[in-house]
Formats: structure tokens, C-alpha cells, sequence
């Protein structure tokens, strides 16, 4: 096989980055519905209905996330409403959630908010059968 040849077949099988599995809803975008994922996910846009992930979620400065989610972290710029249940959720600056969240670890930067009910809960993790 020609030099050529074996890279292309070195570039077929070769793995991408984590970071290239992500999946997004853009701005101007809206979308009702279910999601499940074991990819990354950022919100950006409008989306309302039900995300259930074993990996993280970023809800961007001007998106809107209305739901019942459970995934493995969640960090929130913009809004957050519903019910979410995961390991880690960190809120930013400028960011407002009104959900009732069941958490293994939290982190609020200045200038977030959070209303509703906060449970610190031990939540099953990917390696220890996902999120429960």
C-alpha cells in the first residue's frame, strides 16, 4: 500500500477528542422534545422538554432550558427551569435557575441566581451505573 493510502486508512480509524462530541441548539433555534445523549450538550437557543445525559450540559448566556434533566454536570450562564438531577452543577455570574435540583456538588459564582430546592443527594455516577 502506497504512503498515501495508509494515511488515509491511519485518519479512518483514528478516535476523535472528546471535545469533538458535542451537540448544541443555536441561538434562534427552538426545540420541544426528549434528548438522550452520552455527548456534551450546549444550549444556546430556546429548548423545553426532557435531557437525559451521562455527560455535560452547558446552558449558554442566552439560552433558555425549561425541563426535567438528569445528567453528569450541568453549568449554567443563562436560564434554568425545572427539575434537574446531577454530580455537579455550577451556576454563573448573570445566570438565573428557578428548579428544584438534586446535587453531589455545587458551585455558585457571585451575581448567580438560584431559587427553588437544593438537595445535596449522592448521585450514581458513569462508572457506578449512571445517574440514577
Amino acid at each position: 500500500m502506497g504512503e498515501q493510502n495508509q494515511n488515509i486508512m491511519k485518519f479512518k480509524t483514528k478516535q476523535l477528542p472528546d471535545e469533538a462530541s458535542l451537540s448544541s441548539i443555536s441561538t434562534k433555534t427552538s426545540f420541544d422534545g426528549t434528548i438522550k445523549t452520552d455527548s456534551n450538550l450546549r444550549i444556546d437557543g430556546y429548548f423545553k422538554g426532557n435531557i437525559t445525559s451521562t455527560a455535560k450540559i452547558v446552558v449558554g448566556e442566552h439560552g433558555i432550558l425549561d425541563g426535567n434533566i438528569a445528567c453528569q454536570e450541568i453549568s449554567v450562564y443563562g436560564n434554568l427551569k425545572g427539575t434537574v438531577k446531577t454530580y455537579l452543577i455550577s451556576a454563573n455570574k448573570g445566570s438565573v435557575t428557578d428548579a428544584n435540583i438534586s446535587y453531589e456538588k455545587l458551585a455558585l459564582e457571585e451575581g448567580s441566581i438560584i431559587k427553588g430546592v437544593l438537595t445535596l443527594a449522592e448521585i450514581k455516577t458513569e462508572t457506578t451505573g449512571g445517574i440514577a
